[in-house]
């Protein structure tokens, strides 16, 4: 499986490092007892977000404390030059984070976050860049500093159509953001064991 510096060549952004492990930990601590509900989505054809736990998502998402979802921000909206940069668009602001916990059998199939669509969400139609930070890595001893599956799998990063549906798995590590453009596909496989704790934001 390749690890993110492979990801890199293909135009994906990449901070290790971007939290500390101290830090991530006590996000982690928090989210185990925030109060949560089930992650939702956008469908095509409906108003709204719906909850669809069998087929499209199954993750809770964190009810967390201000001050942690203020400095974190801050930390994301310090991005906004390097991202612009990088993906050579003009950003000017991000939407509020989200923070996801996956447990196992959790997952989200293949979706985009963005949308030209115009029966999409205004929301959807403005995204520019989805950015994931890693609160815990890849690791097979079940720890809450560690789960095993749920690799975000990334799709349509080499050209032509022999490549269309092939996805490259990307392994989490802790403290680890990745960003790259809302209209590429991709998607979380499913937990195995232990929780997958993640922040997530689109910038705009």
């Amino acid at each position: 499986m390749p690890r993110s510096e492979f990801f890199a060549r293909f135009g994906v952004f990449l901070a290790s490092g971007f939290l500390s492990p101290d830090a991530c930990a006590a996000i982690r601590d928090e989210m185990r007892v925030a109060a949560a509900r089930p992650g939702t989505m956008w469908r095509a054809g409906s108003p709204g977000e719906h909850v669809d736990l069998e087929r499209k998502r199954r993750a809770e998402m964190e009810e967390m404390p201000p001050a942690t979802v203020a400095a974190l921000e801050g930390r994301f909206e310090d991005l906004l030059p390097a991202l612009s940069r990088h993906f050579d668009v003009p950003l000017r602001g991000f939407e509020p984070i989200k923070f996801a916990r996956y447990r196992p059998n959790d997952f989200y199939a293949a979706h985009t976050d963005a949308s030209d669509s115009p029966a999409a969400p205004e929301y959807a139609r403005r995204r520019r860049v989805t950015a994931v930070l890693f609160l815990n890595g890849q690791g097979e001893d079940g720890s809450t500093a560690s789960y095993a599956g749920g690799e975000l799998t990334l799709f349509g990063l080499l050209a032509g159509p022999r490549w269309r549906g092939y996805g490259f798995p990307l392994i989490g590590e802790e403290g680890l953001l990745v960003a790259f453009r809302a209209g590429l596909v991709h998607e979380v496989a499913p937990i195995v064991q232990g929780e997958r704790c993640t922040v997530t934001t689109w910038f705009f």
